[in-house]
């Protein structure tokens, strides 16, 4: 039997095993029979076998030719022989969980790790899963498609095929025009094309997790590359809050967790003996960050930089961004703009000064909500003056409408500040607050918005923490509501609304009282708190309970809740 048929009844066995039925091998020796009724009396598959050849060649990697003499070997074994090759796939199975076990037991604080099947719900990126084979990214409507038109496809082959050459990547760009998104589509390329069997995302290396990880790193290649395959070491990170800001503090902040964190990685790797052990490591940074790495540094890592921006600033990806985030659920197909129109919008999309792909997001977000027509959105980029952050706060301005209701900025202030504190814990896709929260602020400050049934769409925004250049256009916004400096006089018109005598009040009070994530929710208590419980009180017993236990381990720090069923 060939190793293609071997591996089809391992994957077989394997499913079956995990569903935890005793007579899982019974159904597979019924699934044995129902090939063998496939085939047509001269041995060929009829039209229903060949169907299913294509789909296990598709969902296995292989050829139609390897699939089909695969499916045939395995028509062909004896029922006992097809026992006995279960049985043994299931003590490798008993034993490779225990091997798992083991290895998750290693992994040091700062890493995660995911294989396949983790990556693809999300692990490593989370707002980024597989939905039928294709990679998705999730915004507040949902998850689009990642485009790959223009040099994308490109550049994802050339960062592989680099990874698979030297061992080594860096991936430099202007914030905002989706390196990580890029990153997440080489890796899932190497998890399909079997490059990699695991990968395992740095958040930060120090004088505390480097030894763990050195261990971790050497023990993976002798101990588990055999089991898993290949190990991809990521680092990603995720907050640009320092990378605005050039005074001294950022500086030594950049020289100390990013250069350190980088050095160590180099080091990490470069201590492990045996070339078949060492992990393929790719590093993802903004192009500001890049330059602000010692010169010795630099000269280390040129060797291994790729620069992705003219791939991604590019017109013919720009424009099919644009289409895809004009896509609702309403409107599947999205606008069927000309081709002269995405043209003049790419045109001056390309001249900004960072987050082009963020930004194509938020056009094609702005052409739907405006019934496809593009001269609401043609207006805000004549005004946002190729300033990223200045189209990001005109863009919440407008999805907000707080030229018209002093009230909804009343609230959005007291939102956007308990929110701050939260924004550098977690990553772009992660909620921090609940729209009942917001809908609650909304409530006492009285803005119908926040409160009606359009606000759903904008409670959601609230909930999610958002791309970085947007979390940081948010602080600005709140710095410059109370500080009339010229950095800030440059935002212009923009912050009339937000200048008000009240909504500056509204500011001071929850500025004033909220530093950070435990004063934002002593604040959230004393002003909310009452109602809060109040609201949920119209919940049947059962619902509090579970409310009461959700909030019990959120505010303990634990990030996931046992399932209702496995709770007495």
């Amino acid at each position: 039997m060939g190793a293609a048929s071997l591996a089809i009844i391992s994957v077989l066995t394997h499913m079956a095993f995990k569903k935890e039925e005793e007579n899982y091998l019974k159904e597979i020796i019924e699934l044995r029979e129902s090939l063998e009724r496939l085939r047509r009396r001269d041995g060929e598959f009829n039209e229903l076998g060949r169907l299913l050849v294509y789909r296990v060649a598709y969902a296995m990697g292989m050829s139609y030719d390897e699939a089909k003499k695969a499916l045939m070997d395995i028509t062909g074994l004896s029922i006992d022989e097809l026992e006995r090759r279960v049985n043994e796939i299931e003590k490798k199975i008993k034993k490779l969980e225990k091997k798992i076990k083991l290895f998750r037991q290693e992994v040091p604080a700062g890493i995660v790790t995911a294989d396949v099947g983790e990556f693809a719900k999300g692990r490593i990126y989370p707002n980024i899963k597989v939905e039928n084979g294709e990679l998705r990214v999730r915004v507040e409507d949902g998850y689009h498609s990642i485009v790959r038109a223009g040099k994308f496809n490109e550049l994802v082959n050339e960062v592989r095929d680099r990874l698979l050459k030297q061992g080594f990547v860096v991936i430099v760009g202007p914030k905002g025009i989706g390196k990580s998104t890029l990153a997440a589509a080489v890796i899932w390329k190497l998890f399909m094309n079997g490059d990699i069997g695991l990968v395992a995302r740095v958040e930060v290396l120090d004088s505390k997790n480097y030894p763990k990880f050195v261990t971790f790193v050497e023990n993976f290649g002798k101990e588990f590359g055999k089991y898993f395959g290949r190990l991809l070491i990521l680092y990603d990170p995720v907050s640009t809050e320092a990378y605005e800001r050039v005074d001294i503090d950022v500086k030594a902040f950049i020289q100390t967790n990013i250069k350190r964190t980088i050095k160590d990685l180099m080091n990490a790797i470069k201590s492990i003996s045996s070339e078949a052990s060492k992990p393929l490591t790719l590093i993802v940074i903004p192009s500001d960050v890049y330059n602000a790495l010692s010169g010795e540094m630099r000269n280390a890592l040129e060797v291994y930089r790729l620069d992705v921006s003219q791939g991604l600033i590019n017109t013919e990806f720009l424009a099919e961004l644009i289409r895809e985030y004009t896509r609702t659920k309403s409107n599947p197909n999205g606008c069927a703009l000309s081709d002269r129109e995405l043209s003049e919008l790419t045109g001056e999309l390309a001249k900004f000064d960072s987050g082009h792909a963020l930004i194509a997001r938020l056009i094609g977000e702005e052409l739907a909500r405006n019934n496809c027509s593009a001269r609401e959105i043609k207006e805000l980029i004549s005004k946002a003056k190729g300033k990223a952050e200045k189209f990001i706060i005109l863009h919440i301005n407008g999805l907000f409408k707080v030229h018209k209701n002093t009230n909804t900025a009343n609230a959005l202030v007291e939102i956007f500040a308990l929110r701050r504190p939260f924004v550098d814990s977690v990553r772009p896709g992660v909620p921090i607050l609940t729209p009942g929260i917001i809908e609650l602020i909304g409530e006492k400050k009285g803005s119908s918005l926040l409160q009606s049934a359009e606000g759903g769409e904008l409670r959601g925004w609230l909930v999610i923490r958002q791309h970085d250049l947007i979390e940081e256009a948010i602080k600005k916004l709140l710095i410059c509501i109370v500080n009339r400096s010229k950095e800030c006089e440059e935002l212009g018109d923009e912050l009339e609304p937000w200048r008000l005598g009240t909504v500056r009040r509204s500011l001071r009070e929850v500025s004033e009282k909220v530093r950070d994530v435990s004063t934002a929710v002593e604040y959230f208590v004393g002003n909310y708190g009452k109602d809060f419980t109040d609201a949920l009180r119209d919940f049947s017993n059962e619902c509090w309970k579970r409310a009461a236990l959700i909030i019990g381990y959120a505010s303990a720090g634990r990030v996931s809740v046992p399932r209702h069923e496995d709770l007495p």
